[in-house]
């Protein structure tokens, strides 16, 4: 980082913390911004008296600075990257954490400190999950895809009962070769006719995706109404689906919808069946991204309804490693968290076995209604049964449960040795969806034992330092550390962008309550 890119970033700092302190603040106290060429003394001054020898640097003196401020009594209890990160001149903390350490040194109380470091990470993290998400958007513009004649289909990845999804690729004179990177879903479609407008409303809810860009959702660029071409395998795969001039006994219509979506190595319940039960780090990395997807959908007002493992897509590494894992699979969402159930014809979802007690358990009547507000939550927990035993206990297993009648104490430890992750699974599978945590509340949980939140005995109290000093930790391991995976990059930005004291009071207290 140049000295500019120094002083513009503090700048910017002072304006912000400027804002907050003059709306915080009692009236009649100003803050008054330097210009840039003083911005180290105005920091000097802020907290206490710096030292500058005459070959030291301004970079290594807001490194002391940092280091004094930020992590005056705790350093020698942090682990070694911590300690690496504040005193190293190679890597020296961001200016974004040397200023919030000099605000927050001045500030009163410890709910003021804390309050004032929340302000500042949210502000700071959007701008990094702004930057990390751009990684994962293709390269080029799909807007102006008009037709299906424009791609090249592969292999089949997959078929469903209302779909099959193939890879793809833009078609080329000039790259022959050129990989399959893309996924395109083909739709069944039994009634529309050649109208494109009724065909994309009769499938509007496999658009849903596409309102928003979220690391822990499918990515969908893309949507055409168009002739069925003659595709690979068809006959084979879906006749029934097919229009009558491949089939003479297919029922399918001749035009519908294609979805252009981003390609993933495979589904998750393929990779169970393959490698088996994951790790304990490498099952809390895909558990917080579907909880974190869960919080997204749920802020969108939105119900899946059909999360299971095999609507859960993973992007691999090239040795393997899962880095990302995304819901897809939309056809059955409904765009609203709440049903109102007055006819049995009414569909509630997808699977029966993964449906929460509260729907399955729904009458129909005209004063009904069906609230999904924490049904998704709750399928994603069985999930969890899946990524750490290796098996789902609602629809297979020796003691198979029922999702409508069981017992919250017939619930099985989801693995051995860890207590803090059994109790969290036990509360988010609570038959009562009032007694479930939120999804937000859930992921935070999920993400405390991911990045070591220090939980301690049952002897311990919470504080609001121990929660600070955590998110200090990780805006310094978002900053500093994680500039090689973009994927983990993007998950702390999405956390620090949405975390607030009340939701990991909360966690805590589902973690550590027996």
């Amino acid at each position: 980082m140049s000295m500019k890119q120094v002083l513009v970033s503090l700048n910017r700092q002072v304006a912000r913390v400027k804002l907050v302190n003059a709306l915080r603040q009692p009236p009649g106290r100003i803050f008054c911004l330097p210009p840039p060429t003083q911005i180290a003394q105005v920091i000097q001054s802020t907290v206490q008296p710096v030292s500058y020898s005459a070959g030291s640097s301004f970079l290594s003196s807001l490194r002391d600075l940092t280091r004094r401020t930020l992590f005056p009594i705790a350093v020698p209890r942090m682990p070694g990257w911590m300690h690496r990160v504040a005193r190293s001149y190679a890597r020296p903390v961001a200016p974004l954490l040397g200023f919030i350490a000099a605000f927050l040194q001045e500030s009163k109380t410890e709910e003021f400190r804390t309050n004032a470091a929340f302000v500042a990470v949210h502000a700071e993290a959007n701008e990094f999950s702004k930057k990390s998400m751009a990684h994962f958007l293709p390269k080029r513009d799909f807007s102006d895809l008009l037709s299906v004649s424009e791609l090249e289909f592969g292999r089949p990845l997959g078929k469903g009962c209302n779909a099959a999804v193939y890879e793809a690729r833009m078609r080329s004179y000039f790259e022959p070769e050129k990989p399959y990177d893309l996924a395109v879903k083909v739709l069944f479609n039994y009634s529309n006719n050649a109208d494109a407008d009724e065909v994309a409303q009769f499938f509007e809810t496999e658009l849903l995706p596409s309102r928003f860009r979220h690391l822990s959702i499918v990515d969908v660029f893309r949507s055409v109404v168009d002739l069925i071409p003659e595709l690979p395998q068809s006959s084979e795969l879906f006749p029934g689906a097919l229009p009558q001039k491949y089939n003479n006994e297919g029922l399918g219509a001749n035009h519908t919808m294609f979805v252009l979506m981003n390609k993933y190595s495979g589904t998750l319940r393929d990779r169970l069946l393959t490698h088996g039960r994951c790790g304990y780090r490498e099952g809390l990395t895909i558990f917080s991204q579907l909880l974190e997807g869960v919080v997204k959908l749920g802020k969108e007002n939105v119900a899946h309804r059909d999360i299971k493992s095999d609507n859960i897509l993973l992007a691999n590494s090239e040795d393997g490693e899962v880095l990302r894992a995304v819901v897809s699979d939309f056809g059955c969402s409904l765009n609203s968290l709440r049903l109102h159930y007055f006819s049995s014809h009414i569909s509630k979802g997808g699977n029966r076995a993964l449906m929460a007690p509260e729907v399955v358990n729904a009458k129909p009547g005209i004063l009904s209604f069906i609230d999904y507000g924490r049904s998704d939550l709750w399928a994603v927990g069985t999930i969890a049964y899946e990524i750490f035993k290796g098996f789902n206990p609602f629809f297979e297993g020796v003691f198979k449960l029922d999702s409508g009648t069981y017992d919250d104490s017939q619930l099985l430890d989801i693995t051995e040795g860890h207590e803090f992750l059994n109790r969290l699974v036990r509360r988010v599978l609570r038959r009562d969806y009032r007694q479930r945590p939120s999804p937000a509340v859930a992921a935070t949980a999920c993400y405390m034992l991911l990045w070591d939140f220090p939980l301690g005995d049952k002897e311990q109290v919470l504080t609001l330092e121990m929660i600070r000093l955590w998110i200090m930790q990780l805006c310094v391991k978002l900053i500093c550390e994680s500039r090689e995976n973009a994927v983990q990059r993007a998950l702390l930005g999405t956390f620090l962008r949405r975390c607030n004291v009340a939701d990991i009071t909360e966690a805590w207290r589902v973690l550590t309550t027996v």
